[in-house]
């Protein structure tokens, strides 16, 4: 059994739960990419863990987070989030992305 075999059981659960329409978001399916750049992979489940959702992204969150003063608890950016879906980690990712706008001056009002 390769790691793709083991992941599918987990890819099967995490688009059947955690909804995410609303907000003007269109529906994740098992297809939608993250955004470019990117990365993602799935944990593989052992008998205590379920499978979870990694993603890391196109920047360097330490360098960018250091050169706004963000430290702590602070609202900052992470160089890898995680989540139980796949639909979940879209969120993450998208919450990451809007603020990596923000401290870029990139954001849309």
């Amino acid at each position: 059994m390769t790691q793709a075999d083991s992941a599918a059981p987990a890819l099967r659960r995490s688009l059947d739960s955690d909804p995410t329409q609303g907000q003007g978001q269109a529906e994740i399916t098992a297809t939608t990419p993250l955004p470019p750049g990117w990365s993602s992979f799935c944990s593989k489940p052992t008998r205590t863990d379920p499978a979870h959702w990694y993603a890391t992204a196109p920047w360097d969150a330490d360098v960018i987070n250091l050169s706004h003063g963000l430290r702590g608890d602070e609202n900052q950016l992470t160089q890898t989030v995680d989540a139980e879906t796949w639909r979940g980690l879209h969120r993450v990712v998208a919450e990451q992305v809007l603020l990596h706008q923000q401290l870029s001056g990139r954001a849309h009002a």
